[in-house]
């Protein structure tokens, strides 16, 4: 019976107050998708790494640099030399495991060859990272030296089933065949650290940088399992390079390091971490903003909801007289008129629900994430917060209409309205719906701003596409660049060292006669990395083929990459020459700075300007540029970059693929387009920017839904009002007038409550951009402008109508 008057109520809500019943269902599902969306987004965000089971006690050992007159700087990636030694100066340190990063293999399959991912990492590497294991045994899985560890999607891919154990993977390059010992599950999308195919760490395993402390070649991982240990084992590895020195002296260690050291950083806070670090993972800051869009929206519908709620109150009053004479209790009346309410927003839930998922698409699109939609999560957030919403939209309602005098409601001409505190609510509650949109457009805008400059920073020639090709080895070196200058479209063939996001050489110079040492990152570039990257010369000249000089280090017989000679002339970065104290780049141009690891002192021929190679948040970096000759056999990370013009980056691929299959068929190839690369590392603020503006439109859409919803109840109410004043001469212009400020009014309250909220709001986001805008004042102007042309126009329409209708008929209701 009761479940019959609450269905029949909610029934005759949807058929016979139409216009309410779609205005209060499509802001509050608005909303609730919102809420959804960013829900799912910030339980995608903070699940990041959770596949690998027991890691509470394992921490990653960074290489934090700490180096006099430098600022400092820190790489997840580390130096070996103190790794053997960690279990032994630390009791606290129970298990240690290396991990040397980017050792693909490459594979041939049917008649192709292709480049996988993979790394090189200690026997132990599966005691730390307990994946999921499908076949093999994880304790001695990698205890020959022939054998590899391959995940799921491999063993598919080359033996076509998931039970590979046994079967042979030949690394094509150099001829090795290893024995798959071990297959494991794919990791989710939403983890940092993924390994590929594992192949054992030998005693032969590494370079330089089981010596030398700064080269960094891998990450490394160590357990403590007493909390309490980690400070005091933070505090040994303070001086550890001078402790365990390896090939250097301490007194190379203060002048070239200073105070670098390992710095501990626990595994389950990584994703985040690396994102102050530059080095990957995500601004923990987007996660907390999008969290703040979902919530602000959520509360937005809930004002409406509940303001036109109540603002409906008096319409039903003569129902309740009548049903109070029939007999009906007042708690019966309270228990059905929130059980309507609620029933009502739960039709709004699940109208969001569906909004949810249609727009999950074009979340995981922007933000390439990789985001499920949950139902076991989606469906009782859905419905609950929206019953949530009934409940306070009905408790008011249902105990200001169960509470009238029956009497007095049908003896009266004129329907109750609430009074003066009712009226005062509404107009609060259409305050806070304009002040959290409004706040959020203007947020909206001003990440709008920094996403279009942080993405102006990049060293991209749009609207061509830029392909990085790695030389797996040397040789052949002159019939590549003749079959990539032959690629159609190609306006630009080189090879460097450097791309975006990409550098990892760093040396001390100091300009010659001034004291003070920087740490510079060392590029090596042919001449046409500037027709490549669109570099322009501010100072002096650029690399030129005729002058042996620019070519010194690169063109002798055998020389190691970086071996630099006495005048080998250099090309600086705008940065470069700030950091090395000139004040203008015409200034350095024919002076000599001495790179003090080579005892080497260079001429400067040329200044460019500022190449950012790093992110928005990073610190640009000063670089030194290295001449080198095109087809010099040097592959040690020299690696062949190609412009294409006019084409898209999948038509960029195809063509320098099929140039390089032309000549290197038995290599893989493996590609990077500088578009991806840019796309991901400036995809934050462009894609936050996005999201949040939908967030913000979103919520601006809901308050004026609710905006008109009142002019609607509020016009109907005050007819007798209007239609009194227009008998007593008042014009059009007067009606205008008269409920321009009644609803304009609170739009304005709320922007001026909004600027100061959203100035402190983007003032601390955008500190943590190395490269920011500045905060003027035309987002917080034409935001409010926008909102007051939109409530206008929400109000005008039903003003206009109003001052249209003939006195009569409005008194005569």
């Amino acid at each position: 019976m009761v479940f019959t008057a609450i269905f029949e109520g909610v029934y005759r809500t949807l058929t016979h107050q139409k216009r309410y019943a779609a205005i209060n269902i499509v802001g509050l599902a608005l909303g609730v998708a919102v809420f959804v969306v960013m829900a799912l987004i910030v339980r995608y965000q903070l699940s990041y790494n959770q596949y690998y089971p027991e890691m509470s006690d394992v921490y990653r050992a960074d290489e934090a640099f700490r180096m006099m007159g430098n600022a400092p700087f820190e790489a997840k990636m580390t130096s070996f030399v103190g790794a053997p030694f960690l279990k032994q100066d630390f009791a606290g340190i129970s298990d240690v495991v290396r991990v040397w990063d980017g050792r693909d293999m490459t594979l041939r399959q049917g008649g192709d060859v292709q480049g996988e991912n993979g790394v090189i990492a200690d026997p132990n590497i599966f005691s730390f990272f307990k994946v999921p294991v499908i076949a093999g045994d994880r304790a001695r899985a990698l205890e020959r030296a022939d054998a590899v560890a391959i995940p799921a999607s491999i063993a598919r891919k080359y033996f076509g089933t998931e039970q590979a154990l046994g079967r042979v993977l030949t690394d094509e390059k150099t001829g090795t065949a290893y024995t798959v010992t071990l297959v494991y599950a794919d990791p989710p999308p939403n983890t940092d650290v993924k390994f590929g195919i594992i192949r054992a760490a030998t005693r032969s395993t590494g370079g330089d940088e089981m010596t030398q402390w700064g080269v960094m070649s891998g990450e490394l991982y160590v357990r403590i399992p007493d909390a309490q240990a980690v400070a005091e084992i933070q505090s040994g590895l303070d001086d550890y390079p001078l402790r365990h020195r390896g090939e250097l002296t301490a007194e190379m260690i203060r002048l070239y390091l200073g105070k670098t050291a390992p710095k501990l950083v626990p595994f389950e806070g990584l994703h985040f971490y690396d994102a102050t670090i530059g080095q990957g993972g995500e601004d923990q800051r987007l996660v907390y903003i999008l969290g703040f869009i979902g919530i602000a929206a959520l509360a937005i519908s809930y004002v409406n909801y509940i303001n036109l709620a109540t603002a409906r109150v008096g319409e039903r009053a003569r129902e309740v007289a009548m049903r109070k004479v029939l007999g009906v209790t007042r708690g019966a009346l309270i228990r059905q008129f929130i059980a309507e309410a609620v029933g009502l927003s739960l039709v709004a839930g699940f109208l969001g629900l569906a909004l949810a998922e249609v727009s999950l698409r074009f979340v995981n699109a922007q933000g390439g994430w990789q985001i499920a939609f949950d139902l076991w999560f989606v469906v009782p957030v859905a419905f609950g917060v929206a019953a949530l919403a009934g409940m306070l939209a009905g408790v008011y309602p249902a105990f200001v209409l169960s509470g009238y005098r029956a009497a007095s409601v049908l003896a009266s001409s004129k329907m109750p309205s609430g009074g003066r505190l009712a009226g005062r609510l509404r107009n609060g509650l259409v305050v806070a719906q304009f002040t959290f949109a409004t706040g959020l457009a203007i947020c909206a805008l001003i990440m709008g701003q920094q996403a279009a400059y942080v993405q102006s920073l990049a060293q991209k020639a749009n609207p061509d596409e830029i392909v990085v090709v790695y030389q797996p080895k040397t040789g052949g070196e002159a019939a590549l660049q003749q079959a990539f200058a032959s690629v159609p479209g190609a306006v630009a063939v080189g090879r460097s060292n450097l791309w975006p996001h990409h550098r990892n050489i760093n040396r001390t110079y100091e300009r010659k006669g001034v004291s003070g040492q920087k740490l510079l990152s060392v590029g090596y570039v042919s001449p046409e990395y500037q027709a490549i990257y669109g570099i322009k010369i501010l100072a002096g000249r650029w690399f030129d083929p005729a002058r042996a000089m620019d070519f010194v280090g690169a063109n002798k017989e055998d020389t190691e990459e970086g071996d630099a000679r006495m005048g080998e002339n250099v090309v600086i970065s705008a940065q470069a020459a700030r950091m090395l104290g000139f004040t203008r780049p015409e200034e350095a141009v024919g002076q000599v700075i001495h790179e003090n690891d080579e005892n080497a002192d260079l001429l400067v021929s040329g200044v460019t300007t500022d190449i950012r190679l790093s992110g928005p948040s990073q610190a640009l970096q000063g670089i030194i540029l290295f001449g080198l000759h095109t087809t010099h056999p040097q592959s040690d990370d020299m690696e062949w970059q190609v412009r294409v013009h006019g084409v898209t980056a999948v038509q960029a691929r195809e063509r320098v693929q099929d140039a390089w299959r032309h000549v290197r068929p038995n290599d893989a190839f493996n590609p990077v387009l500088v578009s991806d690369i840019q796309s991901k590392e400036y995809r934050e603020s462009d894609n936050l920017s996005r999201i949040f503006g939908v967030g913000a439109g979103v919520s601006i859409l809901i308050a004026c839904l609710g905006l008109f919803g009142l002019s609607v109840f509020t016009l109907a109410r005050r007819a007798h009002e209007i239609g009194i004043r227009k008998v007593l001469g008042a014009a059009q212009k007067d009606i205008f007038a008269l409920l321009g400020r009644e609803f304009l009014g609170p739009v304005i309250l709320a922007s001026a409550v909004a600027w100061p909220l959203s100035f402190v709001v983007m003032w601390r986001w955008l500190a943590g951009f190395n490269e920011r805008v500045g905060l003027g004042a035309m987002p917080f102007v034409l935001v409010t402008a926008l909102a007051l042309i939109i409530a206008g126009g929400t109000v005008l329409v039903q003003a206009k109508r109003a001052s249209r209708q003939p006195p009569a008929a409005a008194l005569h209701r």
